[in-house]
């Protein structure tokens, strides 16, 4: 039995060791939520942009009244309520992008548990037939088991540190584009990007 035990430590720690690179190659793609942070990223500059116009149009009507130019006034009024309706509109633009992505986001560490359990699950069976080979005495079921477990067991570490860097990224997705959507107007610098992008988007830029 000693003998046995000693194979079974030699066997795992073998495989141990020849499992630990069958996981070396990083599965995660980095452009795996590109779509939905690009769109996000149009309807925080399209919120920005439309917040700037409100802005203006209102210093305008100021203006105007002060000088009561009546038919300007009406024209502004037009002007303004079509941009607060744009405004509204890349609002909720923003607002369903961001949870299209923490839907993407919820799903992809559903996938990952859902692994975790079926490796558990393994792991598990393998360990029982580890048990009953070292029982009967079968070197080579022993062998066979005991890779099969060294093997679940560096899948499953390998799962749990996939699952923990998704929660890790997405949180750290969400904390960049709150920060962005914190920041009040667009830069004078950048003030005419969101037109042009419209343009090139055949009116799908808000």
């Amino acid at each position: 039995m000693k003998t046995l035990k000693l194979i079974v430590s030699i066997v795992l720690i073998m495989a141990f060791g020849n499992a630990g690179n069958l996981f070396a190659a990083d599965p995660w793609e980095s452009g795996k939520y590109q779509k939905d942070n690009g769109l996000i990223k149009e309807d925080i500059a399209a919120v920005n942009y439309h917040k700037e116009q409100v802005r203006k149009l209102k210093t305008t009507l100021k203006k105007e009244n002060a000088a009561n130019n009546e038919e300007a006034v009406i024209m502004t009024k037009r002007d303004l309520a079509k941009e607060k309706a744009d405004l509204r509109k890349s609002k909720a633009y923003l607002c369903a992008d961001k949870k299209d992505l923490k839907r993407d986001y919820k799903l992809s560490m559903k996938n990952y548990r859902d692994i975790i359990s079926k490796d558990e699950a393994n792991l598990k069976n393998h360990k029982t037939k580890l048990d009953k080979a070292i029982i009967n005495g079968n070197e080579e079921a022993i062998m066979s088991a005991a890779n099969k477990v060294a093997y679940y067991s560096n899948r499953l570490k390998n799962d749990h540190a996939l699952l923990t860097r998704e929660r890790t990224i997405m949180d750290s997705n969400f904390a960049a584009i709150n920060k962005e959507i914190d920041k009040s107007t667009v830069q004078p610098s950048i003030q005419r990007q969101p037109e042009t992008a419209y343009a090139n988007t055949n009116g799908r830029y808000r």
